[in-house]
């Protein structure tokens, strides 16, 4: 990896001791997706700190950015994200603090959860044939391709491309 590899934080444990996510455990399986939902500022700042200890050990990079599991995060944790990165995403847009990029996301998998996996290839699937937002991000997940679900991922990047869409970094478009 080079010091412009495209690394984010995207979470540390993926797990969550809250009483929503223990709730959700019980339906649909276990699931990291509410990892940053109800954390208090201390303990977001541990995961963070944690998180970015690991990569830094492991690739010697710095992230620029934090994409919390399945874009959920409280809104208080802003601040705290503010102190380490240049950017965050939510699901529907790439937030740089002072200005925000009207971005969906299409994701191809939602994890070990069959339920929240097949509803986000399905909206992920709509949202290719119907946005008009010049910015598309693809999620895309080592599972992804190792289980196949991001072949419907591919025939959607087809579909953008031919709809005029042009593959591109970041950077591309970042004033």
């Amino acid at each position: 990896l080079t010091r412009e590899s495209r690394i984010v934080l995207h979470g540390y444990t993926h797990s969550s001791k809250s009483k929503i996510h223990k709730k959700l455990d019980k339906i649909i399986g276990p699931s990291g997706v509410l990892e940053y939902a109800s954390l208090n500022e201390k303990e977001a700042e541990e995961r963070i700190n944690g998180g970015l200890k690991l990569i830094k050990e492991t690739f010697n990079v710095r992230p620029a950015g934090f994409v919390p599991p399945a874009w959920i995060m409280s809104p208080k944790l802003v601040k705290i994200i503010k102190k380490h990165f240049k950017y965050y995403s939510t699901f529907l847009s790439i937030n740089y603090f002072k200005f925000k990029i009207r971005s969906p996301s299409l994701c191809y998998t939602g994890g070990e959860i069959y339920a929240y996996d097949r509803l986000m290839v399905f909206m992920s699937s709509v949202m290719a044939r119907l946005i008009r937002s010049k910015v598309v991000r693809i999620a895309i997940h080592p599972d992804d391709v190792r289980i196949g679900s991001f072949q419907k991922g591919l025939r959607d990047i087809r579909r953008l491309t031919r709809q005029g869409r042009k593959l591109s970094l970041k950077e591309d478009f970042i004033p």
